[in-house]
C-alpha cells in the first residue's frame, strides 16, 4: 500500500508538470486570440484548447503515464477524453461569462481547478491503461 502511494504522488507530480505546461499553453493562446484577435472568450477558448491538446497528449503518454498502449488506442481514447474536457471548459467559459457576466480570467480559473483532476482520473483509470493480457485456460 506504501509503494502504491509512493508511484500515485509520482504520476500526480508528473501529471501536474506536463498538464501544467499544456494548460499554460492553452490559457496564453485563448489570451492572445481575446486580446489580441478580438476573438470572443468561448472561441478564444477553442483555439487554447487545440494548442494545448498536443502538449498534453504527448507529455502524459510519453512522461506522466509511460503508456504503452499501442497510439492508434491512446489517442482515440485521448480524443474521447478531449471531447468532454473541451465540451466541459466551452460551458465553464460560456456560463461564467456569457450568463453570469464574470471577467475572461475568472471562468479560465475554475475551468483550471475543475478539468485538470477530472482529466487525471480518466487518463489514468482509461486512456493510457492497457488491458491486461488475458491468459488462455490450459487445454483449450
Amino acid at each position: 500500500m506504501k509503494r502504491l502511494a509512493q508511484l500515485l504522488k509520482f504520476d500526480v507530480m508528473r501529471f501536474i508538470v506536463t498538464g501544467g505546461a499544456a494548460t499554460l499553453v492553452h490559457v496564453a493562446v485563448a489570451f492572445i486570440a481575446h486580446h489580441g484577435l478580438a476573438q470572443t472568450p468561448v472561441m478564444a477558448n477553442v483555439i487554447g484548447f487545440f494548442f494545448g491538446w498536443g502538449v498534453s497528449y504527448l507529455g502524459h503518454y510519453h512522461w506522466t503515464f509511460n503508456s504503452d498502449v499501442a497510439h492508434h488506442v491512446g489517442l482515440s481514447r485521448f480524443m474521447v477524453m478531449s471531447l468532454f474536457g473541451l465540451g466541459l471548459t466551452l460551458g465553464i467559459v460560456w456560463v461564467m461569462t456569457d450568463l453570469l457576466g464574470a471577467p475572461m480570467w475568472a471562468a479560465m480559473l475554475v475551468m483550471v481547478m475543475v478539468v485538470p483532476p477530472t482529466n487525471y482520473t480518466i487518463g489514468k483509470v482509461w486512456v493510457f491503461r492497457a488491458r491486461p493480457v488475458r491468459r488462455q485456460a490450459r487445454g483449450k
